[in-house]
């Protein structure tokens, strides 16, 4: 007995039955109608799958009237599939959001050795028998920028960068960045700071350097008005608590909460979809050398992933 043909009354979706029929069995046939001298292989599993990837930094913007989503990467070293990854990241979230992305890569630093052209640059391209994909993005080289344009009025937070900037991998410029934000009442970005510096500065003499200026850079921030207003209210708050365990308790307890409270609002002005997690973890530290340098740290946290993760680390080590 022959072999059961398929009937195209048995079937309720005639075309979608033949194509599939096609592909199963003589996808090879087919496929050399489309590209003579392909040889196909296995076939795929036909349900798409987008794998999970994880960018820096994605934004909701307006530019030029056009609802967009900026996507930001920053990236320290050269990496040869950094275009990829870039069309990776701008095409995963416009499928996600229906959205148009604007991507731009920062590259942060450059060994003395590494040419220019070791860094991937726009656009990325993938093409294969004259079809395929160009994506274009922005590309920003720190070393390439001058230092006057971080140095904007508005724009203090890229004063951080100074270090990264042209000309700017010295110490003296170390010291320029933290007088700019303490004259402009920036103090709470010294810790940003200190970590741009860390990219820069490697040998142990500079790490010292930056180490004895760390210590300075704590003291500093506790000089910030903000810092100030933020610690005596804890210290108010401490004291009415502490009256009865009496006034040395009450103060030490204060700073506690002031320190707390000030690592709290650091979390909230950087990232409030964290607020309920740092409240219900930085309540619980209590060692006032932990809590400085942990203000510090969240500070210099260069992503919500990373400020989550530095959360996180304080409840294992606790």
């Amino acid at each position: 007995m022959g072999k059961k043909g398929v009937r195209i009354e048995d079937v309720s979706k005639p075309w979608d039955t033949l194509s599939k029929l096609l592909l199963r069995n003589e996808m090879q046939a087919l496929a050399s109608l489309v590209l003579p001298g392909i040889k196909v292989g296995l076939a795929l599993d036909k349900e798409l799958k987008v794998t999970s990837v994880e960018g820096d930094f994605f934004f909701h913007a307006i530019l030029d009237g056009l609802a967009i989503i900026l996507h930001v990467e920053f990236q320290r070293r050269r990496d040869a599939d950094m275009g990829r990854r870039m069309w990776e990241y701008n095409a995963i979230m416009d499928i996600t959001e229906s959205t148009p992305v604007y991507s731009v890569l920062v590259y942060l630093m450059k060994d003395e050795d590494e040419s220019e052209d070791a860094f991937v640059g726009s656009p990325y391209v993938r093409e294969v028998a004259g079809m395929g994909h160009q994506f274009s993005f922005v590309v920003i080289k720190m070393w390439q920028i001058p230092p006057e344009v971080v140095k904007q009025p508005g724009c203090e937070v890229l004063l951080t960068l100074l270090p990264l900037t042209k000309g700017g991998q010295n110490l003296e410029t170390v010291d320029d960045m933290i007088s700019e934000l303490i004259a402009r009442d920036r103090s709470d970005l010294l810790g940003l700071g200190q970590f741009c510096a860390g990219l820069v500065f490697t040998d142990e003499i500079s790490k010292q350097w930056l180490t004895e200026r760390f210590d300075k850079v704590l003291n500093i921030f506790e000089e910030s008005w903000t810092y100030q207003q933020t610690l005596q209210k804890g210290i108010e708050q401490g004291i009415e608590q502490g009256i009865e365990q009496g006034i040395e308790q009450g103060i030490e307890q204060g700073r506690q909460q002031g320190l707390q409270q000030a690592a709290i609002s650091i979390v909230v002005a950087r990232f409030p979809q964290l607020e309920q997690l740092a409240k219900l973890i930085i309540a619980s530290i209590t060692d006032l050398r932990r809590l400085e340098v942990l203000v510090v740290e969240l500070s210099a946290s260069s992503s919500q992933e990373q400020t989550k993760q530095l959360l996180l680390s304080l409840v294992s080590a606790a």
